[in-house]
């Protein structure tokens, strides 16, 4: 997809790729990547919902502006899932009881803003800032 004011797609079995995404997102994909590149004023005016991203078998990529206003939980299984943050504001921790749970990382951006989930089973969290290139290019 090249541009949108907001998205859902679901996947059962493939790779999700969503650009210029300027609204609420919802993919889900069974088993597959996801890549999202957000741009300025996503999720911004009244009309816009919080967005999640959820693979149960893949990576997730979110490319992000410097300047957009979001705040984050991000959750992955800690026996398949890692994380490449680059964003120091998002502090990754175990959650659950005696540290046995998920690996969780909530955190806000610009002073926050409506919620982004990402939700990876097995794979890797992925958070970039957005350039003017996108990926593959």
């Amino acid at each position: 997809m090249n541009s949108a004011k907001g998205v859902r797609c679901e996947s059962a079995g493939g790779a999700i790729r969503l650009r210029n995404v300027a609204g609420a997102v919802h993919a889900f994909a069974n088993s597959g990547s996801i890549l999202a590149e957000l741009v300025s004023g996503s999720f911004a005016g009244k009309f816009m919902t919080d967005s999640i991203l959820s693979t149960n078998a893949g990576d997730i990529t979110v490319l992000i502006p410097s300047n957009l206003a979001l705040t984050l939980q991000a959750a992955m299984n800690r026996a398949f899932g890692a994380y490449q943050f680059r964003f120091p504001q998002f502090r990754p921790r175990v959650g659950g009881i005696a540290g046995a749970g998920p690996l969780v990382a909530e955190g806000s951006l610009n002073g926050g803003g409506p919620l982004l989930r990402v939700n990876v089973t097995g794979g890797t969290i992925y958070l970039r800032r957005r350039n003017n290139s996108w990926p593959g290019k």
